[in-house]
């Protein structure tokens, strides 16, 4: 006699039973939230209070906000050549199916002409599609 799989038993009621289990599973994974979350929390208030541009340096940068995300090279309409760029962001939300979703990003660009900061500039985004 061939193997019998799990769900297709010979029992009256019991495929219908492990269907129903199923099923329930799957709508209860739309009942709980989603959470998400990426980068590492930072802080943009010691730009301009404790790190000065002109002054402060990479490894002072690096001390109090942390390592970076990413590092690379940019130039702005404004400069005269590339500088060194750091990259931090921090994305956090939560998604509850089926439809509602929010999400808040933060990102800092920090610049660098040679080993002192040159500048940076940061922004933050809110989204919520929570129905109204």
């Amino acid at each position: 006699m061939p193997s019998v799989p799990f769900i297709a038993s010979r029992k009256p009621g019991r495929r219908s039973a492990h269907w129903l289990l199923l099923t329930c599973a799957l709508i209860m994974t739309g009942c709980a939230p989603i959470t998400f979350k990426g980068g590492r929390d930072f802080d943009p208030l010691p730009l301009g209070t404790s790190l000065k541009a002109g002054r402060a340096t990479m490894d002072e940068v690096r001390s109090i906000l942390g390592a970076p995300s990413g590092e690379g090279r940019a130039q702005l309409p404004y400069h005269d050549r590339p500088r060194v760029v750091w990259t931090y962001f921090a994305d956090r939300g939560e998604i509850q199916l089926p439809s509602d979703m929010k999400d808040e990003r933060r990102y800092l660009f920090v610049y660098f002409d040679g080993e002192r900061l040159d500048g940076w500039f940061w922004f933050h985004s809110r989204l919520s599609t929570a129905a109204k």
